[in-house]
Formats: C-alpha cells, structure tokens, sequence
C-alpha cells in the first residue's frame, strides 16, 4: 500500500467567558451514545466519534494530560468512487442511511489550551470543531456560550512583522462562508466589506493593495488600519501576505501569515482499506506535540 505525507498544523481552542472547559465538553460528549453525537455544521454534520483521555508516563512532558480525538465529517454528497487499471470507476453500495466519513484526528492539550489538528482536505476543519463544540451546547433557550479558535504562527514571522518599518504590498483574502460572528463584528472595515459581499451573494473577497517606489507614497498608515480591522488568526482568511522592509534601504521581503504557520509533516502508511490507521495518525500528533516543545 501507498504512504501519504500527512499535514498537522496547531491552534489555540479556548472557551469564551461563562462557557465551560473545553475537556468538560470533550468528556460530556464522550458520555453521548454515538448517535447522539452529530451536529449540523455549515450544511454539514460532524461528529466526534473518539476521545480518549491519557497521561504521558515518559520524555519531557511526562505526567501531561491529553486528549486524543478523532472528528468524522458526514458527507453525503458526490464521493469517490472504485476503479481498477481494467475496470471504469463504480460508486459504493451505500445504504440510505450510510455516508461518506472523512476523518481528522485531533490532540487537545487542556494545560495550555492547544489542539494538534490533521489537515485533511475533505475533513474537519479547525473552524468547524469550534462550531461544532459551541453547538453542542444548545438548549431550549439557544446556545450555551462558544468557542474560538486561532492558529498559531511561527513566532519568527510575527517578529519580522513587527520588525518592518515601510511596507510596500498587502492582500487579505477571505472567505466569507467561514465568518464567525466574532469576524463580522472585528472592525468596521471587515464587517462593511461582509455587508457588499453579502449583497451580491459573493462567498470570497480579495483585497490588494500596493505602492511605486516614491518615498512619500508609504502604506504604513492604511497597513495599520487595516491590521487593527482584520483578525489575521481567523479560519476566514484564505490569503495574507505582507511584502515590506526592516530598513528604508533593505531588501523587501515576503511574509505569509497563513502559509507560515506552525507545520509539521508526517509519512503515514495506508492500511488495507486505502485509509490512514487512526492508531498511526495519533502518534503522529504525540510526535508533532514533541517537535513543537518550544513553541506550547
């Protein structure tokens, strides 16, 4: 069987004010039958099929709690299909009630707060655990509380962001069916262009903006304002890049602030079945948690 380079990026998943732990919701959903487990999220239902609770007993982080989970996203929609080098592709005999399952396996650290997360494309995204952990909290009287969650940055790019004093380019890219309603509300400037967009039903807006090479036409004022109007941790933004310089006479160089994110990457075999074994995507992630020691 194939190998797959599998992904892993981090996030901080943190509860809003009044809104219970996330490992109190973890174990409250881990105490649901399985059936009772799904949530709609975005037209879409997801649900968290395993959590299970252990404490390293070795290494550097030896006595940390941490919980292992494993997110299925319920697509019931156009799927792959089966095909041979001799045979044309033929759907699956799935029952009325079957779908799909795409599966995004999950670390939580409740010390700290952060969650180690599988990219899978066709899978669960970080956007949607946090949406799926606040649904969860439904009542007859509406939500109990919420969730938010932000990736974490190679703290190095935040530092030569900081570090530059004239910048010459800025493009944000967003998409606006992954707004949380904290997005919408981060600055007028986003929440107005939110407002055009929805006018039009236009689902992505790209902003970009740049200057020539005259000392006295600088974006630092306009990259300010728009820094303070955009929330660059947020799952909406599909592009942000920054192009400026540390000094007046320095090299212009390129930050992006999505793509630079935490990363680790992991060869994982395929089982019998052409899926990823969950067993070997978690340690995956415990592997992943050692390589950022310095960063959680």
């Amino acid at each position: 069987m194939s190998a797959a380079e599998v992904r892993f990026h981090v996030y901080k998943l943190q509860p809003t004010k009044g809104t219970e732990s996330v490992e109190s919701r973890l174990k409250r959903i881990r105490a649901d039958q399985l059936d009772k487990r799904a949530r709609r999220v975005v037209q879409t239902d997801i649900r968290l099929d395993d959590v299970v609770q252990k404490t390293t007993g070795t290494g550097a982080n030896k006595g940390e709690s941490r919980y292992y989970l494993e997110f299925v996203r319920l697509r019931d929609t156009h799927g792959p299909g089966m095909v041979s080098a001799s045979t044309p592709v033929t759907g699956f005999a799935l029952g009325p009630a079957d779908y799909f399952g795409e599966e995004t396996a999950g670390l939580f650290l409740p010390a700290t707060g952060h969650l180690l997360l599988q990219f899978n494309h066709f899978g669960v995204k970080a956007q949607a655990i946090a949406d799926y952990l606040t649904a969860y909290g439904t009542t007859a009287t509406g939500l109990s509380g919420s969730y938010e969650i932000k990736p974490v940055v190679d703290p190095n790019v935040r530092a030569k962001l900081a570090k530059q004093v004239q910048t010459r380019r800025f493009e944000v890219g967003i998409d606006l069916t992954k707004m949380s309603a904290a997005d919408r509300q981060n600055g007028l400037a986003l929440g107005e262009v939110a407002k055009i967009a929805d006018s039009f039903n236009g689902t992505r807006v790209h902003i970009s903006i740049s200057v020539g090479h005259e000392k006295q036409r600088r974006l630092k004022k306009v990259v300010s304002a728009l820094k303070a109007a955009f929330n660059f941790d947020s799952e909406a933004l599909t592009s942000a890049i920054v192009a400026g310089r540390a000094t007046a006479d320095g090299e212009i160089e390129v930050l992006d602030l999505l793509e630079q994110k935490l990363t680790h990457m992991e060869t994982i075999q395929a089982g019998l079945d052409r899926r990823l074994p969950q067993s070997d995507r978690w340690k995956a992630l415990a592997r992943a948690r050692s390589a950022w020691q310095n960063w959680l």
